[in-house]
């Protein structure tokens, strides 16, 4: 009884912050997220409340996680400790110098465009599956948006088609980093690979405004591919296409964003076989289940 008046407590603390945050605007995915999983782990400890003793048990199971991504976490739940002291002056606050000290990011791996288009060409082998009935449509279009746009992953994902505008020319990018939104126009490449992958979509799945832009199927209905799902098949991608820098470092699926206005779709695709190692690809995409180019080709 206890554990659910503790979950409870902490709860609805959390529910007003969230509440006051998305009254102002935000969507506030991660931090809802966040400080769910903080609930739990608060209820699972067996505490009445979040206190510092719970807290530094909280941080040192977050040693596997990059330091920059423990110190974000870490501003996220002391700034919602902040907003919960104006009415619970005793609550728990962390210290302001606890917080992790920022780290160097990893240097990406710049991909270049023969591997874009063997990694393109291979997507368009690809047989569909029951499960995935867009599977190659959806992976070429995933990599020429990442590629060409400089489009998150998250970002990529979170597109609905009612984020397609003046007749598919341009992308609306809402709510992304640091809750920020914003309109990405496409060079007449990518609005031709977009429109393409729009008229197959169109012929397997609801085109209502707020279905995903990339889904697949679940049974008898639809339902969008998952960050984890759609990265493992990206990743499965660069094996099989062999991308890998002059160090034998394989890019990181973020790595695909940099220098995007650089770039175009190449105008010469190497279409290989799959590799076997991409076999598996279908099983990811069933479980997880151009920032614009200045060029125009």
């Amino acid at each position: 009884m206890r554990k659910r008046q503790t979950a409870s407590r902490f709860a609805r603390a959390v529910d007003r912050f969230l509440t006051h945050k998305r009254t102002l605007g935000h969507h506030y995915r991660q931090e809802s997220w966040l400080l769910q999983r903080l609930e739990c782990f608060v209820t699972e400890s067996g505490r009445r409340d979040l206190d510092a003793k719970c807290f530094a048990r909280w941080l040192m199971s977050l040693q596997d996680r990059h330091p920059n991504t423990r110190r974000k976490w870490y501003q996220i739940v002391r700034h919602f400790c902040c907003y919960r002291r104006r009415g619970e002056p005793g609550c728990f606050l962390p210290s302001a110098d606890g917080v992790a000290r920022p780290q160097p990011y990893v240097t990406p791996v710049i991909v270049e465009p023969r591997q874009i288009a063997r990694m393109i060409g291979i997507a368009s082998k690809l047989p569909n599956t029951s499960a995935s009935p867009l599977r190659g449509p959806a992976l070429r279009l995933t990599i020429v948006l990442l590629y060409t746009c400089g489009l998150r992953l998250g970002e990529l994902l979170r597109l609905t088609m009612g984020d397609i505008e003046e007749q598919g020319t341009v992308l609306r990018i809402r709510e992304s980093k640091f809750h920020k939104s914003r309109l990405v126009p496409l060079s007449r490449s990518v609005t031709r690979e977009l429109q393409t992958y729009l008229r197959k979509r169109r012929k397997a799945f609801a085109a209502h405004p707020d279905t995903p832009l990339l889904c697949n199927r679940h049974g008898s209905r639809w339902r969008q591919y998952s960050h984890p799902g759609l990265q493992c098949a990206i990743n499965q991608l660069f094996e099989s296409a062999g991308v890998r820098d002059e160090q034998g470092e394989r890019p990181r699926v973020h790595d695909l964003r940099h220098y995007p206005e650089f770039r175009t779709i190449p105008s010469k695709l190497t279409v290989a076989a799959p590799n076997p190692l991409f076999i598996g690809v279908g099983a990811a995409l069933a479980c997880g289940s151009t920032r614009h180019s200045q060029s125009n080709s």
